[in-house]
């Protein structure tokens, strides 16, 4: 069964071939088989994977199965699923016949299978689910599917908290005396001789202080009777646990998760925050990649979200760049996949977030590319290279998309209500754009910031010195020039109008992202925009992922950091719980303060001896007083040791990838300890492709023993 919103409604309209999980669903996976409760995971094809769901448009039930950890679709046609509305939700009945097990081993009485369930729900913008993922991945959070015998009477778990006794007087062999101190909730076990819980008396009872019995009737939790021996009862009463809100970090939204509203949670959690613009009603951060939370967002000054929007799935490739013309917003995309090279568009509705298509043929109304505009396409083979995206940038005015074809050296301009292009003008090397409020467009020329007249197509340059590598560029009401500027300057800039320099944020050089996190030192900054108020807006295509607000003299004001994909990829130190760990492209060390209610981030390390090494389901653990970090993942198991704001990377087991396959397996240790991969460190220890594709099977992700580091 499950309980979604307390009105009854259940929001799914998809079909067995649609994206379902878009909605309100059911979900459980088990390891069905007994007697193969692992393995090969990726193999393995009775690890199996249900949802529910109810389509209301068609009133009808729908169940989807999928196996093994590599998600293959199987046949479900032989499981039924009914449903029906409750007073508080909806409750669901699927059956499911044990032929559907491909070893043929079926459970038997006492058998046990591994077993997980979670609830997704539609809310807003997008679907989310408690623990959907994690829950999926995590061991952790799967429990045991116990089995019993035919006939036997249900087990007594759901009734534990009820004032009814659970056991009849007259089935009553034992009764266990208690003395309650306090007022609180109860719980009873019987143990046995070694110590294990043989049956669950009272779990969490409500009680008031005073005498009272418990009764046994001797029988197991299974309802089998146990054999004579020696048992113990143990009893703990306590006034239940409770939590109070105290921060958040990794999300910086208000709420910091998704609310009703829908005006909770924050940006995308794959790729950074890419490029920014302003308008009258506030300002559109823009993330490159997203899983569910939308790579688009509106935002006021003081970073509260008005709306999110997604990718549309037809342009899923990195976003690169946004503007706003104060109707439409539009995101230029570098297309993957078959249309890899094209420059990919789409736009929303300023006001709501809503999409806008572009009139076009094809069968998906958001498929939109642009004309004019593309990028080489490496050959299959070719060696991996990293080839900049077909568009530069985008500015917009009421009629006009302007966009930076930085391949073809060209600013080209599109009808911003139809997507058609139309004039184009000679730029070497272009890349940020916008309008500097007197009718031309200030451009990005290399190492140099040109104004562009679009009525006469002439350029003129505007500042010829103080940069070095200029990636985007914003102008002020008063006619001044904000730029991001890279390469070995990583600043904010100024510039009067006239280009002379005026100010300056950030230290020059930037940082490392090796050690201790300063605002003052940026890293990539990207977007830059311009508020109503003045006030100046940033980002930097970096971990860890900042939107920084700056006064109009570039004095530093406040920023917003995040957000992360959240499924097992955090921990908070043990030893310090001040201190929050985050892994990304590295990691990212959030410090909170529990009395001012406030968190913020620490520390940043991106760089390792193993660009390879495994980042996901960090945990801190302390053998003889050092602190390190564990982690593991799909390419292996690493270990990293911690002192203060040094990150080093000490150990690793993992496999490198190969056409698909992951023939090598390999161990690391940093002899030298530099933080470099130096002769003799790796070593080969297997490379047998006929070997299951992973070292160790940490899809699930690992664990590691603080007594034993060896």
């Amino acid at each position: 069964g499950a309980v979604f919103n307390a009105d009854g409604k259940f929001d799914n309209d998809g079909g067995i071939n649609n994206v379902w999980w878009l909605g309100d669903s059911v979900e459980f996976r088990m390891a069905a088989d007994p007697k193969n409760q692992g393995g090969d995971i990726r193999a393995n094809k009775d690890i199996l994977t249900f949802a529910l769901w109810y389509n209301a448009k068609e009133d009808k039930d729908y169940a989807a199965l999928q196996r093994s950890f590599s998600f293959e679709t199987g046949d479900a046609t032989g499981i039924t699923v009914k449903s029906k509305p409750s007073t508080v939700g909806r409750t669901f009945e699927v059956r499911v016949p044990w032929s559907i097990v491909q070893s043929g081993s079926v459970p038997k009485a006492g058998d046990s299978v591994a077993l997980t369930l979670a609830g997704i729900w539609k809310n807003g913008l997008r679907a989310y689910g408690m623990g959907s993922i994690s829950s999926f991945r995590g061991m952790n959070d799967w429990g045991d599917a116990r089995f019993l015998a035919a006939g036997r009477p249900p087990l007594v778990f759901l009734n534990l908290r009820k004032p009814a006794e659970t056991v009849a007087p007259e089935e009553a062999k034992y009764t266990v005396a208690l003395e309650i101190p306090d007022k609180g909730l109860l719980s009873v076990g019987v143990y046995g001789r070694d110590g294990v819980l043989v049956r669950t008396l009272l779990a969490g009872r409500p009680v008031e202080a005073g005498r009272m019995q418990v009764a046994w009737n001797g029988n197991t939790d299974d309802g089998v009777a146990v054999p004579p021996g020696k048992y113990q009862a143990r009893a703990v009463v306590n006034g239940g646990l409770k939590a109070q809100y105290v921060t958040s970090a990794c999300s910086p939204g208000k709420p910091p998760h998704n609310s009703e509203n829908p005006k909770g949670g924050w940006g995308g959690v794959w790729g950074n925050v890419v490029d920014i613009a302003a308008d009258a009603r506030g300002l559109y951060p823009l993330w490159a990649m997203e899983e569910g939370d939308g790579a688009l967002m509106l935002m006021d000054e003081e970073g509260q979200l008005q709306w999110r929007q997604h990718i549309p799935l037809a342009l899923g490739g990195p976003q690169v760049a946004v503007a706003s013309n104060g109707k439409y917003v539009f995101v230029g995309v570098d297309a993957p996949g078959k249309n890899a090279g094209k420059a990919g568009l789409w736009r929303v509705n300023c006001e709501n977030g809503a999409y806008v298509a572009f009139a076009h043929e094809g069968s998906d109304p958001l498929e939109f590319y642009l004309e004019g505009g593309t990028r080489p396409v490496p050959e299959s083979g070719q060696a991996n290279t990293v080839i900049p995206a077909a568009i530069g940038s985008l500015a917009a005015d009421a009629t006009t998309l302007y966009v930076s074809a930085r391949h073809q050296d060209r600013v080209v301009c599109f009808d911003a209500e139809t997507g058609k292009p139309g004039r184009s003008f000679d730029v070497a090397m272009p890349g940020g754009l916008c309008l500097d409020g007197k009718g031309g467009l200030l451009v990005v020329s290399g190492n140099r910031i040109l104004r562009l007249d679009p009525a006469s197509g002439r350029t003129e340059p505007v500042v010829s010195a103080g940069l070095d590598a200029p990636h985007d560029v914003a102008c002020d009401k008063d006619g001044t020039i904000l730029v991001s500027d890279r390469g070995a300057s990583q600043q904010v800039k100024r510039f009067a109008a006239d280009g002379k320099p005026m100010a300056a944020f950030g230290k020059a050089g930037g940082r490392s992202n090796n050690g201790k996190y300063e605002v003052e030192s940026l890293r990539n900054p990207a977007g830059i925009a311009v508020a109503v108020s003045g006030k100046v807006f940033f980002t930097e295509d970096a971990a860890p992922k900042v939107i920084v607000r700056l006064g109009p003299e570039l004095r530093y004001e406040t920023l917003w950091a995040g957000p992360w994909y959240m499924s097992g990829q955090v921990c908070v130190d043990p030893y310090q719980p001040e201190q929050l760990y985050h892994s990304c492209d590295g990691y990212v060390r959030f410090v909170i303060d529990y009395e001012k209610k406030t968190s913020a981030p620490d520390a940043v390390w991106t760089d390792f001896a193993l660009p390879s090494s495994a980042l996901s389901s960090p945990r801190i653990v302390q053998h003889k007083g050092v602190r390190y970090l564990f982690a593991s993942d799909h390419r292996g198991t690493s270990l990293y040791r911690l002192e203060g704001y040094k990150m080093l990377l000490v150990a690793a087991v993992g496999s490198d990838r190969e056409n698909g396959r992951w023939p090598s397996r390999w161990a690391f240790s940093d002899l030298n300890e530099n933080g470099k991969l130096d002769e003799g460190e790796k070593v080969l220890i297997a490379q047998e492709p006929k070997t299951p594709p992973y070292l160790v099977h940490s899809y699930w992700h690992g664990g590691v023993d603080d007594r034993d580091m060896t």
